[in-house]
């Protein structure tokens, strides 16, 4: 029988091309798994860290809504919010302090009033303004004084 000739073998190149293959496609993935995870973990850590700011808006929260209803009190007789700067807010609510001027806390409440309407401003403890006014809006000043005229101005 006459002899065949031998057809040169590649079959050892081709298996290690075959298996750098797979060991890139197995490390692509793995990275991207670690990708993955990173991110995850930066989104939670976000968001953390904004529940932590959230949870230090609340207290300002509550003084404007406090300051709210003794801004309602205060001008229900005369039907004007003009009554309900600082002084008559002092004597409707006395557990706040009431200003004109910037706010420093959440406890201090700075106030602006026309004969329509009336706003206020409190700087929580996470640095942001929040702000009320009597139309019913909420909110935070992203920038400037943290005063009731600036949340008057930004409604």
């Amino acid at each position: 029988m006459p002899r065949v000739p031998r057809m040169p073998s590649i079959g050892r190149p081709l298996l290690l091309v075959g298996v750098a293959a797979v060991a890139i496609a197995l490390v692509g993935g793995g990275l991207k798994l670690v990708k993955r995870g990173g991110e995850a973990a930066a989104e939670h850590t976000e968001t953390v860290v904004n529940q932590i700011g959230s949870a230090s808006d609340i207290q300002a929260q509550a003084s404007l809504s406090t300051a709210l209803m003794a801004a309602q009190t205060a001008s229900m007789e005369s039907g004007s919010y003009l009554d309900a700067g600082p002084d008559q807010l002092a004597a409707v609510e006395p557990a706040l302090q009431y200003v004109t001027g910037d706010s420093t806390g959440p406890k201090v409440v700075s106030v602006a009033a026309t004969e329509s309407d009336w706003a206020a401003a409190a700087l929580s403890d996470s640095g942001a303004c929040v702000t009320i006014t009597a139309s019913g809006g909420q909110g935070t000043l992203q920038s400037g004084p943290c005063t009731g005229s600036a949340a008057m101005a930004a409604s």
